[in-house]
């Protein structure tokens, strides 16, 4: 196996089918109560990314903004960028919003994923005092149209993994297009 033949995703899809382990445990995630096999993270995995392109028109090159802990839907959504060829620009959650408003502007991000909730904090009602303007836009479209910030020209799609989301906001599990990938919220 060669490691530097393609993406970080590529190399473990064939690490994976050289090693015949679909069936092996390769995620648990015990305070999410979730446990994946190799051949179940690759079924997510590969929504995912189906749904990065063609729901959050995400390409190569693309950055997406995971603002989220250490859990399952950011492990899924790092293979899913590498296997799209985008760059998952990952962020402590302990930021406070200023720096990421920092890091979405500078980086040129193109869809940020944040948590329902970290905390007490609800991560998915601050989206609409942070990116008010944006939200009323959208809120005046039809469809799910990007939204068109004048403060962040790159930010397209607001992505949570709540269950539920003011209008112009993604839930989660919305975004994957292929086989079955919902997670709770």
């Amino acid at each position: 196996m060669d490691p530097s033949a393609g993406t970080v995703a590529a190399f473990y899809y064939a690490a994976v089918r050289e090693f015949d382990v679909p069936t092996k445990d390769c995620l648990t995630a015990p305070a999410q109560d979730e446990k994946f096999t190799h051949g179940g993270l690759d079924r997510h995995v590969y929504a995912y990314a189906v749904g990065l392109i063609d729901v959050l028109g995400v390409k190569a090159g693309y950055k997406v903004a995971l603002w989220l802990g250490n859990d399952v839907e950011s492990i899924v959504l790092q293979y899913a960028c590498a296997l799209v060829g985008a760059t998952a620009v990952t962020l402590d959650p302990a930021l406070p919003w200023e720096a990421v408003l920092r890091t979405v502007g500078e980086q040129g991000v193109h869809a940020l994923v944040v948590p329902g909730r970290v905390g007490a904090e609800s991560r998915t009602q601050q989206l609409t005092e942070h990116f008010a303007p944006e939200l009323a836009y959208f809120a005046t479209q039809s469809g799910t149209e990007p939204l068109r910030s004048k403060r962040f020209r790159s930010l397209k799609y607001l992505v949570s993994t709540a269950g539920e989301v003011p209008a112009g906001v993604l839930r989660m599990r919305d975004v994957p297009v292929y086989g079955n990938s919902e997670w709770r919220g």
